[in-house]
């Protein structure tokens, strides 16, 4: 994970890349697999890392010759308690090597168009907390992808983990558009409960998948953060948290 900037210490820079940036940062240091990702914070004047930002794309597209980048907003407040900013910015996906500081630059700028302004003075906010980092991945091509609950949002139970799955890219799923399979993992990893959703109604997940995950959300919810959702892609039997 590439943090851009100048900066001596990461931790007192993550407040300047946003709650995606954090998240993903925690997940790196923990040790669990994220795919390759460039921070951008949004304290940053952008064109003076445009080469950083083009060596990136070159180091992937040279490992991985048809990459695509996925570009997310990681806003300073989209997190928080007191705001939610998830309708303010967008997602672009599928973004060729080419393409990528052109919809960064335009996306790094978006935080000063007329409809955040509004939000910002409708929600007495200030003007740094509406402003945003960026978060650059190479896009996954999974064979499942979905979000993980380290306590179950339904019950509220602690002791069980919920998993949310479907068929490909996980866009549809957080867009509401699409039932996904759902399975609820009890405080031993055993799948209690198992909905097919609109899928198939064979399990999409393996059942060693299932033990896999449950290890990683264990050691994630002990260690890391108690009480998160963190989307996954699925390719090769290899699991990625990505956001």
């Amino acid at each position: 994970m590439i943090i851009l900037g100048n900066h001596s210490s990461v931790n007192d820079y993550l407040c300047f890349c946003g709650g995606k940036a954090k998240g993903l940062y925690l997940l790196s240091e923990a040790g669990v697999d994220i795919p390759e990702t460039l921070v951008i914070p949004a304290n940053l004047e952008l064109s003076k890392y445009e080469e950083n930002i083009n060596d990136f794309s070159k180091s992937l597209q040279a490992k991985y010759p048809n990459v695509r980048f996925a570009v997310r907003s990681s806003a300073l407040t989209e997190d928080g308690a007191d705001c939610s900013w998830a309708g303010m910015y967008d997602t672009m996906l599928n973004i060729t090597s080419g393409e990528l500081y052109k919809t960064i630059s335009q996306m790094y700028t978006y935080s000063a168009t007329t409809r955040q302004k509004t939000y910002r003075e409708f929600s007495n906010s200030d003007e740094l907390s509406t402003k945003m980092g960026l978060v650059v991945q190479r896009m996954i091509k999974p064979d499942v992808a979905g979000v993980c609950f380290t306590i179950n949002p339904i019950s509220g139970d602690e002791n069980e983990i919920m998993i949310e799955a479907v068929n490909g890219l996980g866009e549809k799923l957080v867009g509401g558009e699409i039932t996904p399979q759902l399975f609820i993992l009890d405080k031993t990893g055993n799948c209690k409960y198992f909905d097919c959703g609109d899928c198939s109604t064979v399990q999409i997940i393996t059942e060693s998948l299932l033990r896999e995950f449950f290890k990683l959300i264990n050691y994630l919810k002990y260690n890391v953060i108690k009480d998160a959702d963190i989307e996954f892609a699925i390719q090769n039997n290899k699991v990625y948290f990505t956001n």
